[in-house]
């Protein structure tokens, strides 16, 4: 039998000593009048009577500790799935989302292109524009010279 056997049946016959309580008591007083021989005879046939019931509780115990270890080291395995899978995911979505960050760079790259195209046609675009300003300003000096000399006219057409 192995030391934690050995200590875990010591535990067993302390506990079932202690339960047997007054009966033990009883068997004591009762044995006060044998001799040390029988005395030890008698406690060797009651360490007999309980070993059986010891050696089920203590291959019991084990059989409970080694499934509760198994329980351990299955729920620690699927916590390990569990984050393999989320890593899974998460380095997916990050492939995903650098896929999606070179197409918005190309598009990028592309209008920037378009613009640079663009560029000199509205530069002309405000030219016309400038030109189109300075002709309005003209047609307005025009238009306001036209109106001085109509009523210069009609003035000296009064005359």
């Amino acid at each position: 039998m192995s030391a934690v056997a050995e200590s875990a049946a010591a535990a067993a016959t302390a506990a079932a000593t202690e339960d047997e309580g007054g009966t033990q008591a009883g068997t004591v007083a009762a044995t006060d009048d044998l001799s040390d021989g029988e005395r030890e005879h008698a406690a060797m046939e009651r360490a007999k009577a309980r070993a059986p019931a010891l050696e089920d509780l203590v291959e019991n115990m084990f059989e409970k500790i080694g499934a509760a270890m198994q329980g351990e080291m299955m729920a620690v395995g699927e916590d390990f799935k569990m984050l393999e899978n989320l890593n899974r995911m998460t380095s997916d979505k990050y492939a995903d989302m650098r896929h999606r960050a070179a197409d918005l760079n190309g598009n990028l790259e592309e209008l920037n292109t378009k613009y640079d195209r663009l560029q000199p046609y509205l530069q002309e675009i405000d030219q016309i524009d400038e030109s189109l300003t300075e002709l309005e300003r003209a047609a307005l000096r025009l238009d306001a010279y036209s109106k001085r000399l109509e009523g210069k006219f009609k003035e000296l057409s009064k005359r």
